[in-house]
C-alpha cells in the first residue's frame, strides 16, 4: 500500500467545518465566563470553551498524524487482547520498519468508511491516531496532554479524548457515507479482507516470473484447485512475489483477488451470479476477457479503498 495522504484533505476540510460546531450551541460559553479568557474559532469569532479548545487541538493532532502514518491491514489474530479494531504499532511492523504504522482489522471497514447515523464508527482509529501523534512528537501536532503519561494512562486518556472528538465535534478521519454507499463498498472490502495475509479462504502462492509467463501478468486466479498445503475449497492466486504498486502489476494482483473473492460469494448473490456468467463465457470462448471485464470496476474500487 503506497504511503500517501489517504483522504487527509477531506479530513482537513471536516476540521474546518466542525469548528463552526465548536462555536455553536454545543459549546455555548457558560454564564459568567470571562470573555478575555475565551479563545475564538477561526470561522466565526464566537467564544470557545476550554473543552472546545482541547477538542480542536485533538483534531489538529489527529490530522497531523494521519498525514504521516501508514495504515496497514493485519489479521485479527495478530492484535493484542486489549484492542481488536485498530492498533498503533509505531515502527515495529517488520514490513515497514522505517515508518509509523497503524494496524487496522479488515473485519471493520467502518474504520475507513464511517457511516452517517453510526456515531463512533471510526473512534478506534481516532484513538490510535492520537497515540501516534503523541509518540511521534510532530511539529504540527499540538500536545493534548498525552505525551507525559505512561502507556496505560495514555491509552485511557486517548480513548476518552477520541470519544469527545466523536460525540461533540462529530469529526471523522474519512468522509462519512450513507448506508447505500457503505453497502455498495461491501464486496470491495471483502476483497481487501482476502488480500490480508492470515485470512482464511484464498491462498496466495508465489511463482517465478518464468512460471507466470503464460499468464501474461504478475498474478492470476487459478480457481478453487487443490494445491499442497491449501485447504479444500479455498481459492488459489498465483503471483510473482514483488512489491506491487498500483500500476499494471498491482492491478493484476487486485484482479486476481477480485475473482477469487467473487468465486467464494454465496450462491444466488448478485456478485456470484455475475462471476459465474463471466466464467462460463470465458470457458466457451477459451479466454479470460469476460472475467476481466467483470473485475474491472471492482479493481478500481478496491485500489481506492485500499489506499485508506
Amino acid at each position: 500500500m503506497p504511503l500517501g495522504p489517504w483522504g487527509n484533505q477531506p479530513g482537513m476540510m471536516r476540521r474546518r467545518i466542525f469548528l463552526a460546531t465548536l462555536a455553536g450551541v454545543a459549546f455555548a460559553p457558560p454564564a459568567g465566563l470571562v470573555a478575555s479568557r475565551a479563545e475564538t474559532t477561526e470561522s466565526s469569532g464566537s467564544p470557545m470553551t476550554a473543552q472546545a479548545r482541547r477538542i480542536s487541538r485533538a483534531v489538529d493532532a489527529i490530522v497531523a498524524a494521519q498525514l504521516v502514518t501508514r495504515i496497514v491491514r493485519r489479521a485479527p489474530a495478530r492484535f493484542p487482547a486489549f484492542v481488536a479494531e485498530a492498533y498503533y504499532v509505531g515502527r515495529t511492523d517488520p514490513e515497514y520498519p522505517d515508518q509509523a504504522v497503524i494496524w487496522i482489522n479488515p473485519d471493520h471497514p467502518e474504520l475507513v468508511s464511517p457511516r452517517h447515523g453510526h456515531l463512533g464508527d471510526d473512534t478506534p482509529l481516532l484513538v490510535e491516531l492520537l497515540l501516534a501523534s503523541a509518540d511521534l512528537h510532530l511539529a504540527n501536532a499540538p500536545d493534548v496532554g498525552l505525551r507525559a503519561l505512561d502507556p496505560v494512562k495514555r491509552r485511557a486518556a486517548a480513548v476518552d479524548l477520541a470519544g469527545q472528538v466523536t460525540v461533540v465535534a462529530q469529526f471523522t478521519a474519512y468522509p462519512a457515507v450513507d448506508e447505500g454507499e457503505f453497502a455498495a463498498r461491501a464486496f470491495a472490502f471483502a476483497v481487501i479482507r482476502h488480500m490480508t495475509r492470515g485470512i482464511d479462504g484464498v491462498a496466495a502462492l508465489p511463482q517465478s516470473q518464468a512460471q507466470m509467463a503464460a499468464s501474461g501478468g504478475l498474478a492470476f486466479y487459478a480457481g478453487r484447485i487443490r494445491e499442497p498445503g491449501v485447504p479444500a475449497g479455498w481459492g488459489v492466486v498465483f503471483s510473482v512475489p514483488v512489491q506491487y504498486s498500483w500500476g499494471d502489476g498491482g492491478a493484476s494482483y487486485v484482479r486476481a483477488f477480485v475473482l477469487a473473492t467473487a468465486d467464494r460469494q454465496p450462491p444466488g448473490s448478485s456478485v456470484k451470479i455475475a462471476y459465474d456468467a463471466a466464467a462460463a463465457e470465458d470457458a466457451a470462448n477459451h479466454s479470460g476477457e469476460a472475467r476481466n471485464d467483470f473485475a474491472a470496476p471492482y479493481v478500481a474500487q478496491v485500489q481506492a479503498l485500499s489506499s485508506r
